[in-house]
């Protein structure tokens, strides 16, 4: 850790010049850095949020069969819809979104991070009312094996885990 070796450094030149040693405010050096490197796990957030709705994660959409297939597959179309939009808010912010001193991006992403629970929360809806109405093994081995595929994020995963 790179903080570390700052502290690792202050105490040895504490040692061997004690007279010359760093006094420096530690929240005042490390501020920024702490600040974007917060800000890059918040865009690592929206990268695995896209590999899990984005259009190219619906490429490979599993063919759901059955009662309920086409309602399956018309809901999974509403969730990815719905990402869409709340990816082009993201994608159109007009600043620099790697700027630790826009403060807007808080709140920016905290509509960001709001709306993909939302959608978490009905992909695990549509996981449950997909097996509903499975009656043969088979049939919930190949729906757990669809799923399966599609779940990236922990709570889909979980989700599907449960099932």
């Amino acid at each position: 850790d790179w903080k570390e070796v700052y502290r690792a450094t202050v105490r040895r030149m504490q040692i061997v010049s004690p007279n010359n040693c760093w006094n420096f405010d530690e929240s005042r050096i490390f501020a920024q850095i702490d600040a974007f490197m917060q800000r890059c796990r918040d865009l690592l957030e929206v990268c695995e949020s896209q590999h899990q709705f984005s259009d190219s994660a619906a490429e490979d959409m599993p063919i759901f069969g059955g009662v309920q297939g086409e309602e399956i597959t018309k809901n999974l179309g509403t969730i990815k819809e719905r990402f869409s939009k709340i990816m082009n808010n993201i994608s159109s912010l007009k600043y620099d979104i790697l700027d630790v001193k826009a403060t807007k991006w808080h709140d920016d992403y905290n509509i960001f991070k709001n709306g993909v629970k939302d959608l978490e929360v009905m992909m695990q809806n549509v996981i449950t009312s997909a097996f509903e109405t499975v009656v043969t093994t088979d049939q919930g081995l190949q729906m757990l094996e669809a799923f399966h595929h599609l779940s990236k994020r922990e709570a889909i995963k979980r989700a599907v885990e449960k099932k």
